[in-house]
């Protein structure tokens, strides 16, 4: 598999769209201290990041487990922090009594995790909510599938590496991709954010922000030795 650096990423994207302050950063709780939440919440706070990322997965639709929807409850508790919850779920519709959201958070699901004939009625049953609502593609399945629902959605997720999977370059499909939905985004349905999950670290951030994604999944590139403020104002210092 071909994985893509900054500069060679620059070969095939010599016209990038644009980068600036209008990317979104949303680190992800999985990579965090879960034994000190409220420590992290406090220093994600401090360091004013968009969002926090949850993953809650079900064992099945991912190999793995994630996070319960208990978690959910908890970091409505102890955060002012918008949330974006992602479910790694099948049945997605059978979470959606159990995600206290508000407006500000959002809240995306798998395409491939409900039926296409039931996709509408399920991004429904979330709208109830009150939350923004999405759809996430898996790395393997085409963007214009995509299509019959962009309209009835605020956010698309490309997980761009298997779900369940961390650490894990994106190829360079990831990129191809994310060029795709822009364009759709920019011809079509300009309301949708773009938002981008797995293989965001310091060799693809810079081009994943300037081939237009609105808000980026941060892992490993906001939790390391470093502190979560002093990583949030590194990355952001490339996003400029």
């Amino acid at each position: 598999m071909n994985h893509l650096g900054r500069t060679e990423a620059s070969r095939y994207f010599p016209e990038p769209v644009r980068m600036g302050a209008t990317v979104k950063l949303a680190p992800s709780l999985i990579r965090a201290d879960l034994f000190n939440l409220e420590r992290v919440f406090q220093e994600l706070e401090a360091a004013e990041v968009d969002f926090v990322h949850i993953d809650l997965m079900d064992g099945h639709f991912a190999p793995t487990l994630g996070f319960p929807a208990e978690l959910i409850k908890l970091a409505k508790d102890k955060t002012r922090i918008p949330l974006d919850v992602h479910l790694l779920v099948e049945e997605p519709s059978r979470y959606a009594s159990e995600m206290p959201l508000g407006p500000s958070d959002q809240i995306s699901f798998h395409i491939e995790s409900a039926k296409q004939a039931r996709l509408r009625q399920t991004i429904e049953i979330f709208r109830q909510s009150g939350a923004r609502v999405g759809l996430a593609l898996k790395p393997e399945t085409p963007v214009h599938l995509l299509m019959p629902r962009l309209a009835q959605v605020d956010t698309v997720l490309l997980l761009n590496i298997p779900p369940g999977a961390h650490s894990v370059s994106p190829s360079s499909t990831a990129f191809l991709r994310l060029q795709e939905l822009k364009t759709l985004q920019t011809s079509q349905f300009p309301n949708i954010r773009i938002e981008i999950d797995g293989g965001v670290n310091t060799e693809t951030v810079e081009t994943f922000a300037r081939l237009g994604a609105d808000i980026l999944v941060c892992g490993s590139i906001v939790f390391n030795e470093k502190s979560i403020q002093e990583s949030v104002s590194a990355l952001r210092k490339i996003l400029k």
